[in-house]
């Protein structure tokens, strides 16, 4: 007997400001458990930007955000932002 297994990712990477003053944008990977997915509800960018508002306590501010929820990609506002994120997360190394 054969048997498969479904594993659902769900993510939202971010770019934003931190509580620190004098520090240039931060950037961040929030790994979404079930729980968070159904505090969020439905997939929409309101939906994540509210969720992030209360659960994304070392960021002042929320730039903008791709987030991965079950079926729903919600890409980048910016495409700047995007490369913001990767210099940010994967930095320049020599």
């Amino acid at each position: 007997m054969k048997r498969t297994y479904t594993v659902d990712e769900n993510w939202i990477d971010l770019v934003g400001k931190i509580w620190q003053p004098g520090i240039g944008p931060c950037a961040s990977k929030i790994t979404l458990r079930t729980y968070d997915v159904e505090n969020i509800g439905e997939p929409t960018r309101e939906n994540v930007q509210n969720w992030l508002d209360m659960n994304a306590g070392d960021f002042q501010s929320i730039i903008d955000f791709h987030a991965v929820v079950g079926e729903v990609d919600l890409p980048w506002k910016d495409d700047e932002n995007e490369m913001t994120f990767l210099d940010c997360m994967y930095p320049f190394e020599e």
